[in-house]
């Protein structure tokens, strides 16, 4: 994460911790700052302070799969386009998959979220079901 701005941002990525490799002010180089890595026993976060002028190192296991939303705590800067989504795919395992869609569920069309027919009958009057 690199953020050049007049202001320090915090940044949160949703589903997940981080761990914080490295951060540092000025323009992040590969050479040079490859070095200030630690990769031993780095601190883990869920949000990380980055500096203004400054850079950051994160790392995270993929191992929550879903899309999720990398954002700055600070609404204005979002609205600015300080974010990102990130798309795990499920695992290999059980606890690292999401599980099938049930064979009922609703589809989107052309002009939106639309129930059929046979699907309100079916649900028609039960409390376990929000429309």
């Amino acid at each position: 994460m690199a953020v050049l701005s007049s202001d320090s941002n915090l940044m949160h990525l949703h589903g997940y911790d981080v761990f914080m490799l490295a951060q540092d002010l000025g323009n992040y180089n590969v050479v040079r700052d490859v070095v200030k890595y630690n990769l031993v026993d780095p601190l883990v976060r869920n949000t990380v302070l980055i500096q203004r002028l400054g850079w950051a190192t994160v790392r995270f296991v993929g191992n929550n799969p879903g899309v999720w939303y990398m954002h700055c705590q600070y609404e204005f800067h979002v609205s600015m386009g300080m974010a990102a989504a990130f798309i795990v795919e499920d695992g290999p395992m059980v606890d690292t998959a999401l599980p099938p869609l049930p064979v009922d569920f609703l589809k989107c069309d052309h002009d939106g979220l639309v129930p059929d027919e046979s699907f309100l009958q079916r649900y028609n009057g039960k409390n376990d079901v929000a429309y």
